[in-house]
């Protein structure tokens, strides 16, 4: 006999159907149970409050030095080589016109010195994917564009999609792997002057943004010989050498062997230079690093902790960045928590809440809801920072995933009653009930959180039914990610609709 064919799935509730002039009617509690029923299990049961996991940095590569490459492969391709062992006369020169001086980087107090624009247009950081997707951009500003890099595949899009040639230029160039230039570089690598080893090492950093060369590159044995120009001498060369680490440490297995070979020291020490690109490569590689759990334990060892946090005042704010995306990763190990707090981080890294750069205010608002997760001092201590009316401003005016981001330490930090309040008089609670109706799912997931343990407090529950929080919560309840569902469900449980 044939198969009957499977039930067709409900339509979600319409938000404009439900009667919500009493968080009790019995049209309420009738959507609530007539959703329910296509809700994955588990559904909640009491009105406890919501143990958060932390959550890692992502890691990037980095483009820089490229424009050398491109005057270098002109020169010498009069030659008759792509790589020679002794550069033409001003290569040495362009490989110095790399490394501007520590001021010249892009301070938040103003405008950025003029650069040239190729210059101004290869120097950029590209989120490396993880299979659930999420990264950082630092160029666009807080109020628009995607700071994940690329949308889940079953998101809508949530603004007008870029032209062809701005979505390209969203994604590093690619570089394919060749044997015999790799070898010629390892071999300037091993025995050249101080130029080339530092254009070498841009070569293999150049080389190092695609993820095929970063697994052959390793393979090939490049790593050690990297980690060796770390060491003290010429800043240019310890800073070529970082970038090329920094981008083969996007690699997870990469991650565990550059620490192995010694690394992880150097690059602490080199936070300290007075060269702005040999920190900033230092500490993109240590932002990379410290996604590994091990490693996360030798850098706060290495005394990474304590250099990373004076990098949170410097005035280039790619190097904010980058230090704070790297606390926020050494904030998953509980002892690091510990560690970062007693230092007095928090104050610091709230500061960096209203950088007018979203990757400072992405990572930093990442370590803060790692600080504050699960830890009720800290959460005061994130409430006293000021943290609550910035991340309240992200909530409303930043890409979807720095939303997100934002509602996510709102909701850490909401485990205190103290702090429910304080978020509800600062006007959180709009921003919330917009976000839970958001197409973009880490919006409804992280906004549907928040609002599940701040209606754990009596008093938020009517100023939640006035801005209209109930119907939209009834329609999560189909949404089909479990998250979403269960937030939802726990948040109408506490406004009494179940």
């Amino acid at each position: 006999a044939p198969l009957d064919p499977p039930d067709k799935p409900k339509a979600p509730a319409d938000p404009a159907a439900i009667d919500t002039t009493s968080a009790n009617v019995s049209d309420v509690r009738k959507m609530w149970q007539q959703a329910a029923q296509n809700a994955p299990p588990p559904m909640p049961k009491t009105k406890m409050g919501i143990v958060l996991p932390a959550a890692e940095a992502v890691s990037t590569v980095h483009t820089v030095g490229l424009m050398d490459r491109s005057i270098f492969s002109k020169q010498a391709a009069s030659t008759g080589s792509a790589v020679k062992k002794t550069p033409a006369p001003d290569a040495a020169a362009a490989v110095k016109a790399a490394f501007r001086a520590p001021d010249s980087g892009g301070s938040e107090g103003g405008a950025e010195k003029p650069q040239s624009a190729s210059m101004k247009s290869l120097e950029r950081d590209f989120p490396v994917q993880p299979p659930s997707g999420g990264g950082e951009s630092e160029e666009a500003p807080s109020g628009g564009g995607d700071e994940g890099g690329g949308k889940k595949p079953d998101e809508k899009p949530a603004q007008t999609p870029q032209p062809k040639a701005a979505a390209a230029a969203a994604s590093p160039p690619s570089v394919d792997f060749s044997s015999e230039q790799f070898t010629e570089l390892m071999s300037q690598i091993e025995s050249g002057d101080a130029d080339q080893k530092a254009y070498a090492a841009m070569e293999l950093q150049t080389m190092a943004l695609d993820s095929r060369s970063q697994v052959l590159m390793a393979q090939n044995g490049a790593i050690q010989p990297l980690v060796k120009l770390l060491m003290p001498g010429d800043p240019m060369v310890q800073a070529s050498a970082a970038g090329a680490l920094w981008n083969l440490a996007a690699n997870e297995q990469n991650k565990f062997a550059i620490a192995q070979a010694g690394a992880i020291q150097p690059l602490v020490a080199m936070l300290y230079s007075d060269v702005r690109e040999a920190q900033l490569s230092a500490a993109g590689a240590l932002q990379n690093l410290c996604v590994n759990a091990s490693n996360k334990k030798t850098v706060a060892a290495a005394g990474g902790v304590e250099a990373l946090m004076m990098l949170l005042s410097d005035k280039d704010r790619h190097v904010k960045a980058k230090a704070a995306g790297a606390l926020q990763s050494l904030a998953v190990d509980e002892e690091n928590q510990k560690k970062i707090k007693s230092l007095g981080a928090i104050p610091l890294i709230t500061k960096l809440l209203s950088s007018r750069t979203p990757e400072v205010q992405s990572n930093a608002a990442g370590a803060l809801h790692n600080l504050a997760v699960n830890d009720e001092e800290a959460q005061e201590a994130v409430a006293q920072a000021g943290a609550i009316p910035p991340l309240i401003a992200l909530m409303q005016n930043a890409s979807p995933d720095l939303q997100a981001k934002a509602a996510a330490t709102i909701w850490s930090i909401a485990g205190r009653e103290e702090n429910r309040k304080r978020i509800m008089e600062a006007g959180g609670i709009a921003p919330l009930v917009k976000m839970i109706q958001s197409n973009h799912s880490d919006c409804q997931s992280k906004a549907s959180g928040a609002v599940r343990c701040l209606t754990m407090s009596a008093f938020t529950r009517p100023e939640f039914e006035k801005a209209g929080a109930i119907p939209h919560l009834v329609v999560l309840l189909s949404s089909g990610h479990q998250e979403v569902t269960i937030n939802a469900a726990g948040a109408l449980e506490n406004l009494g609709c179940r």
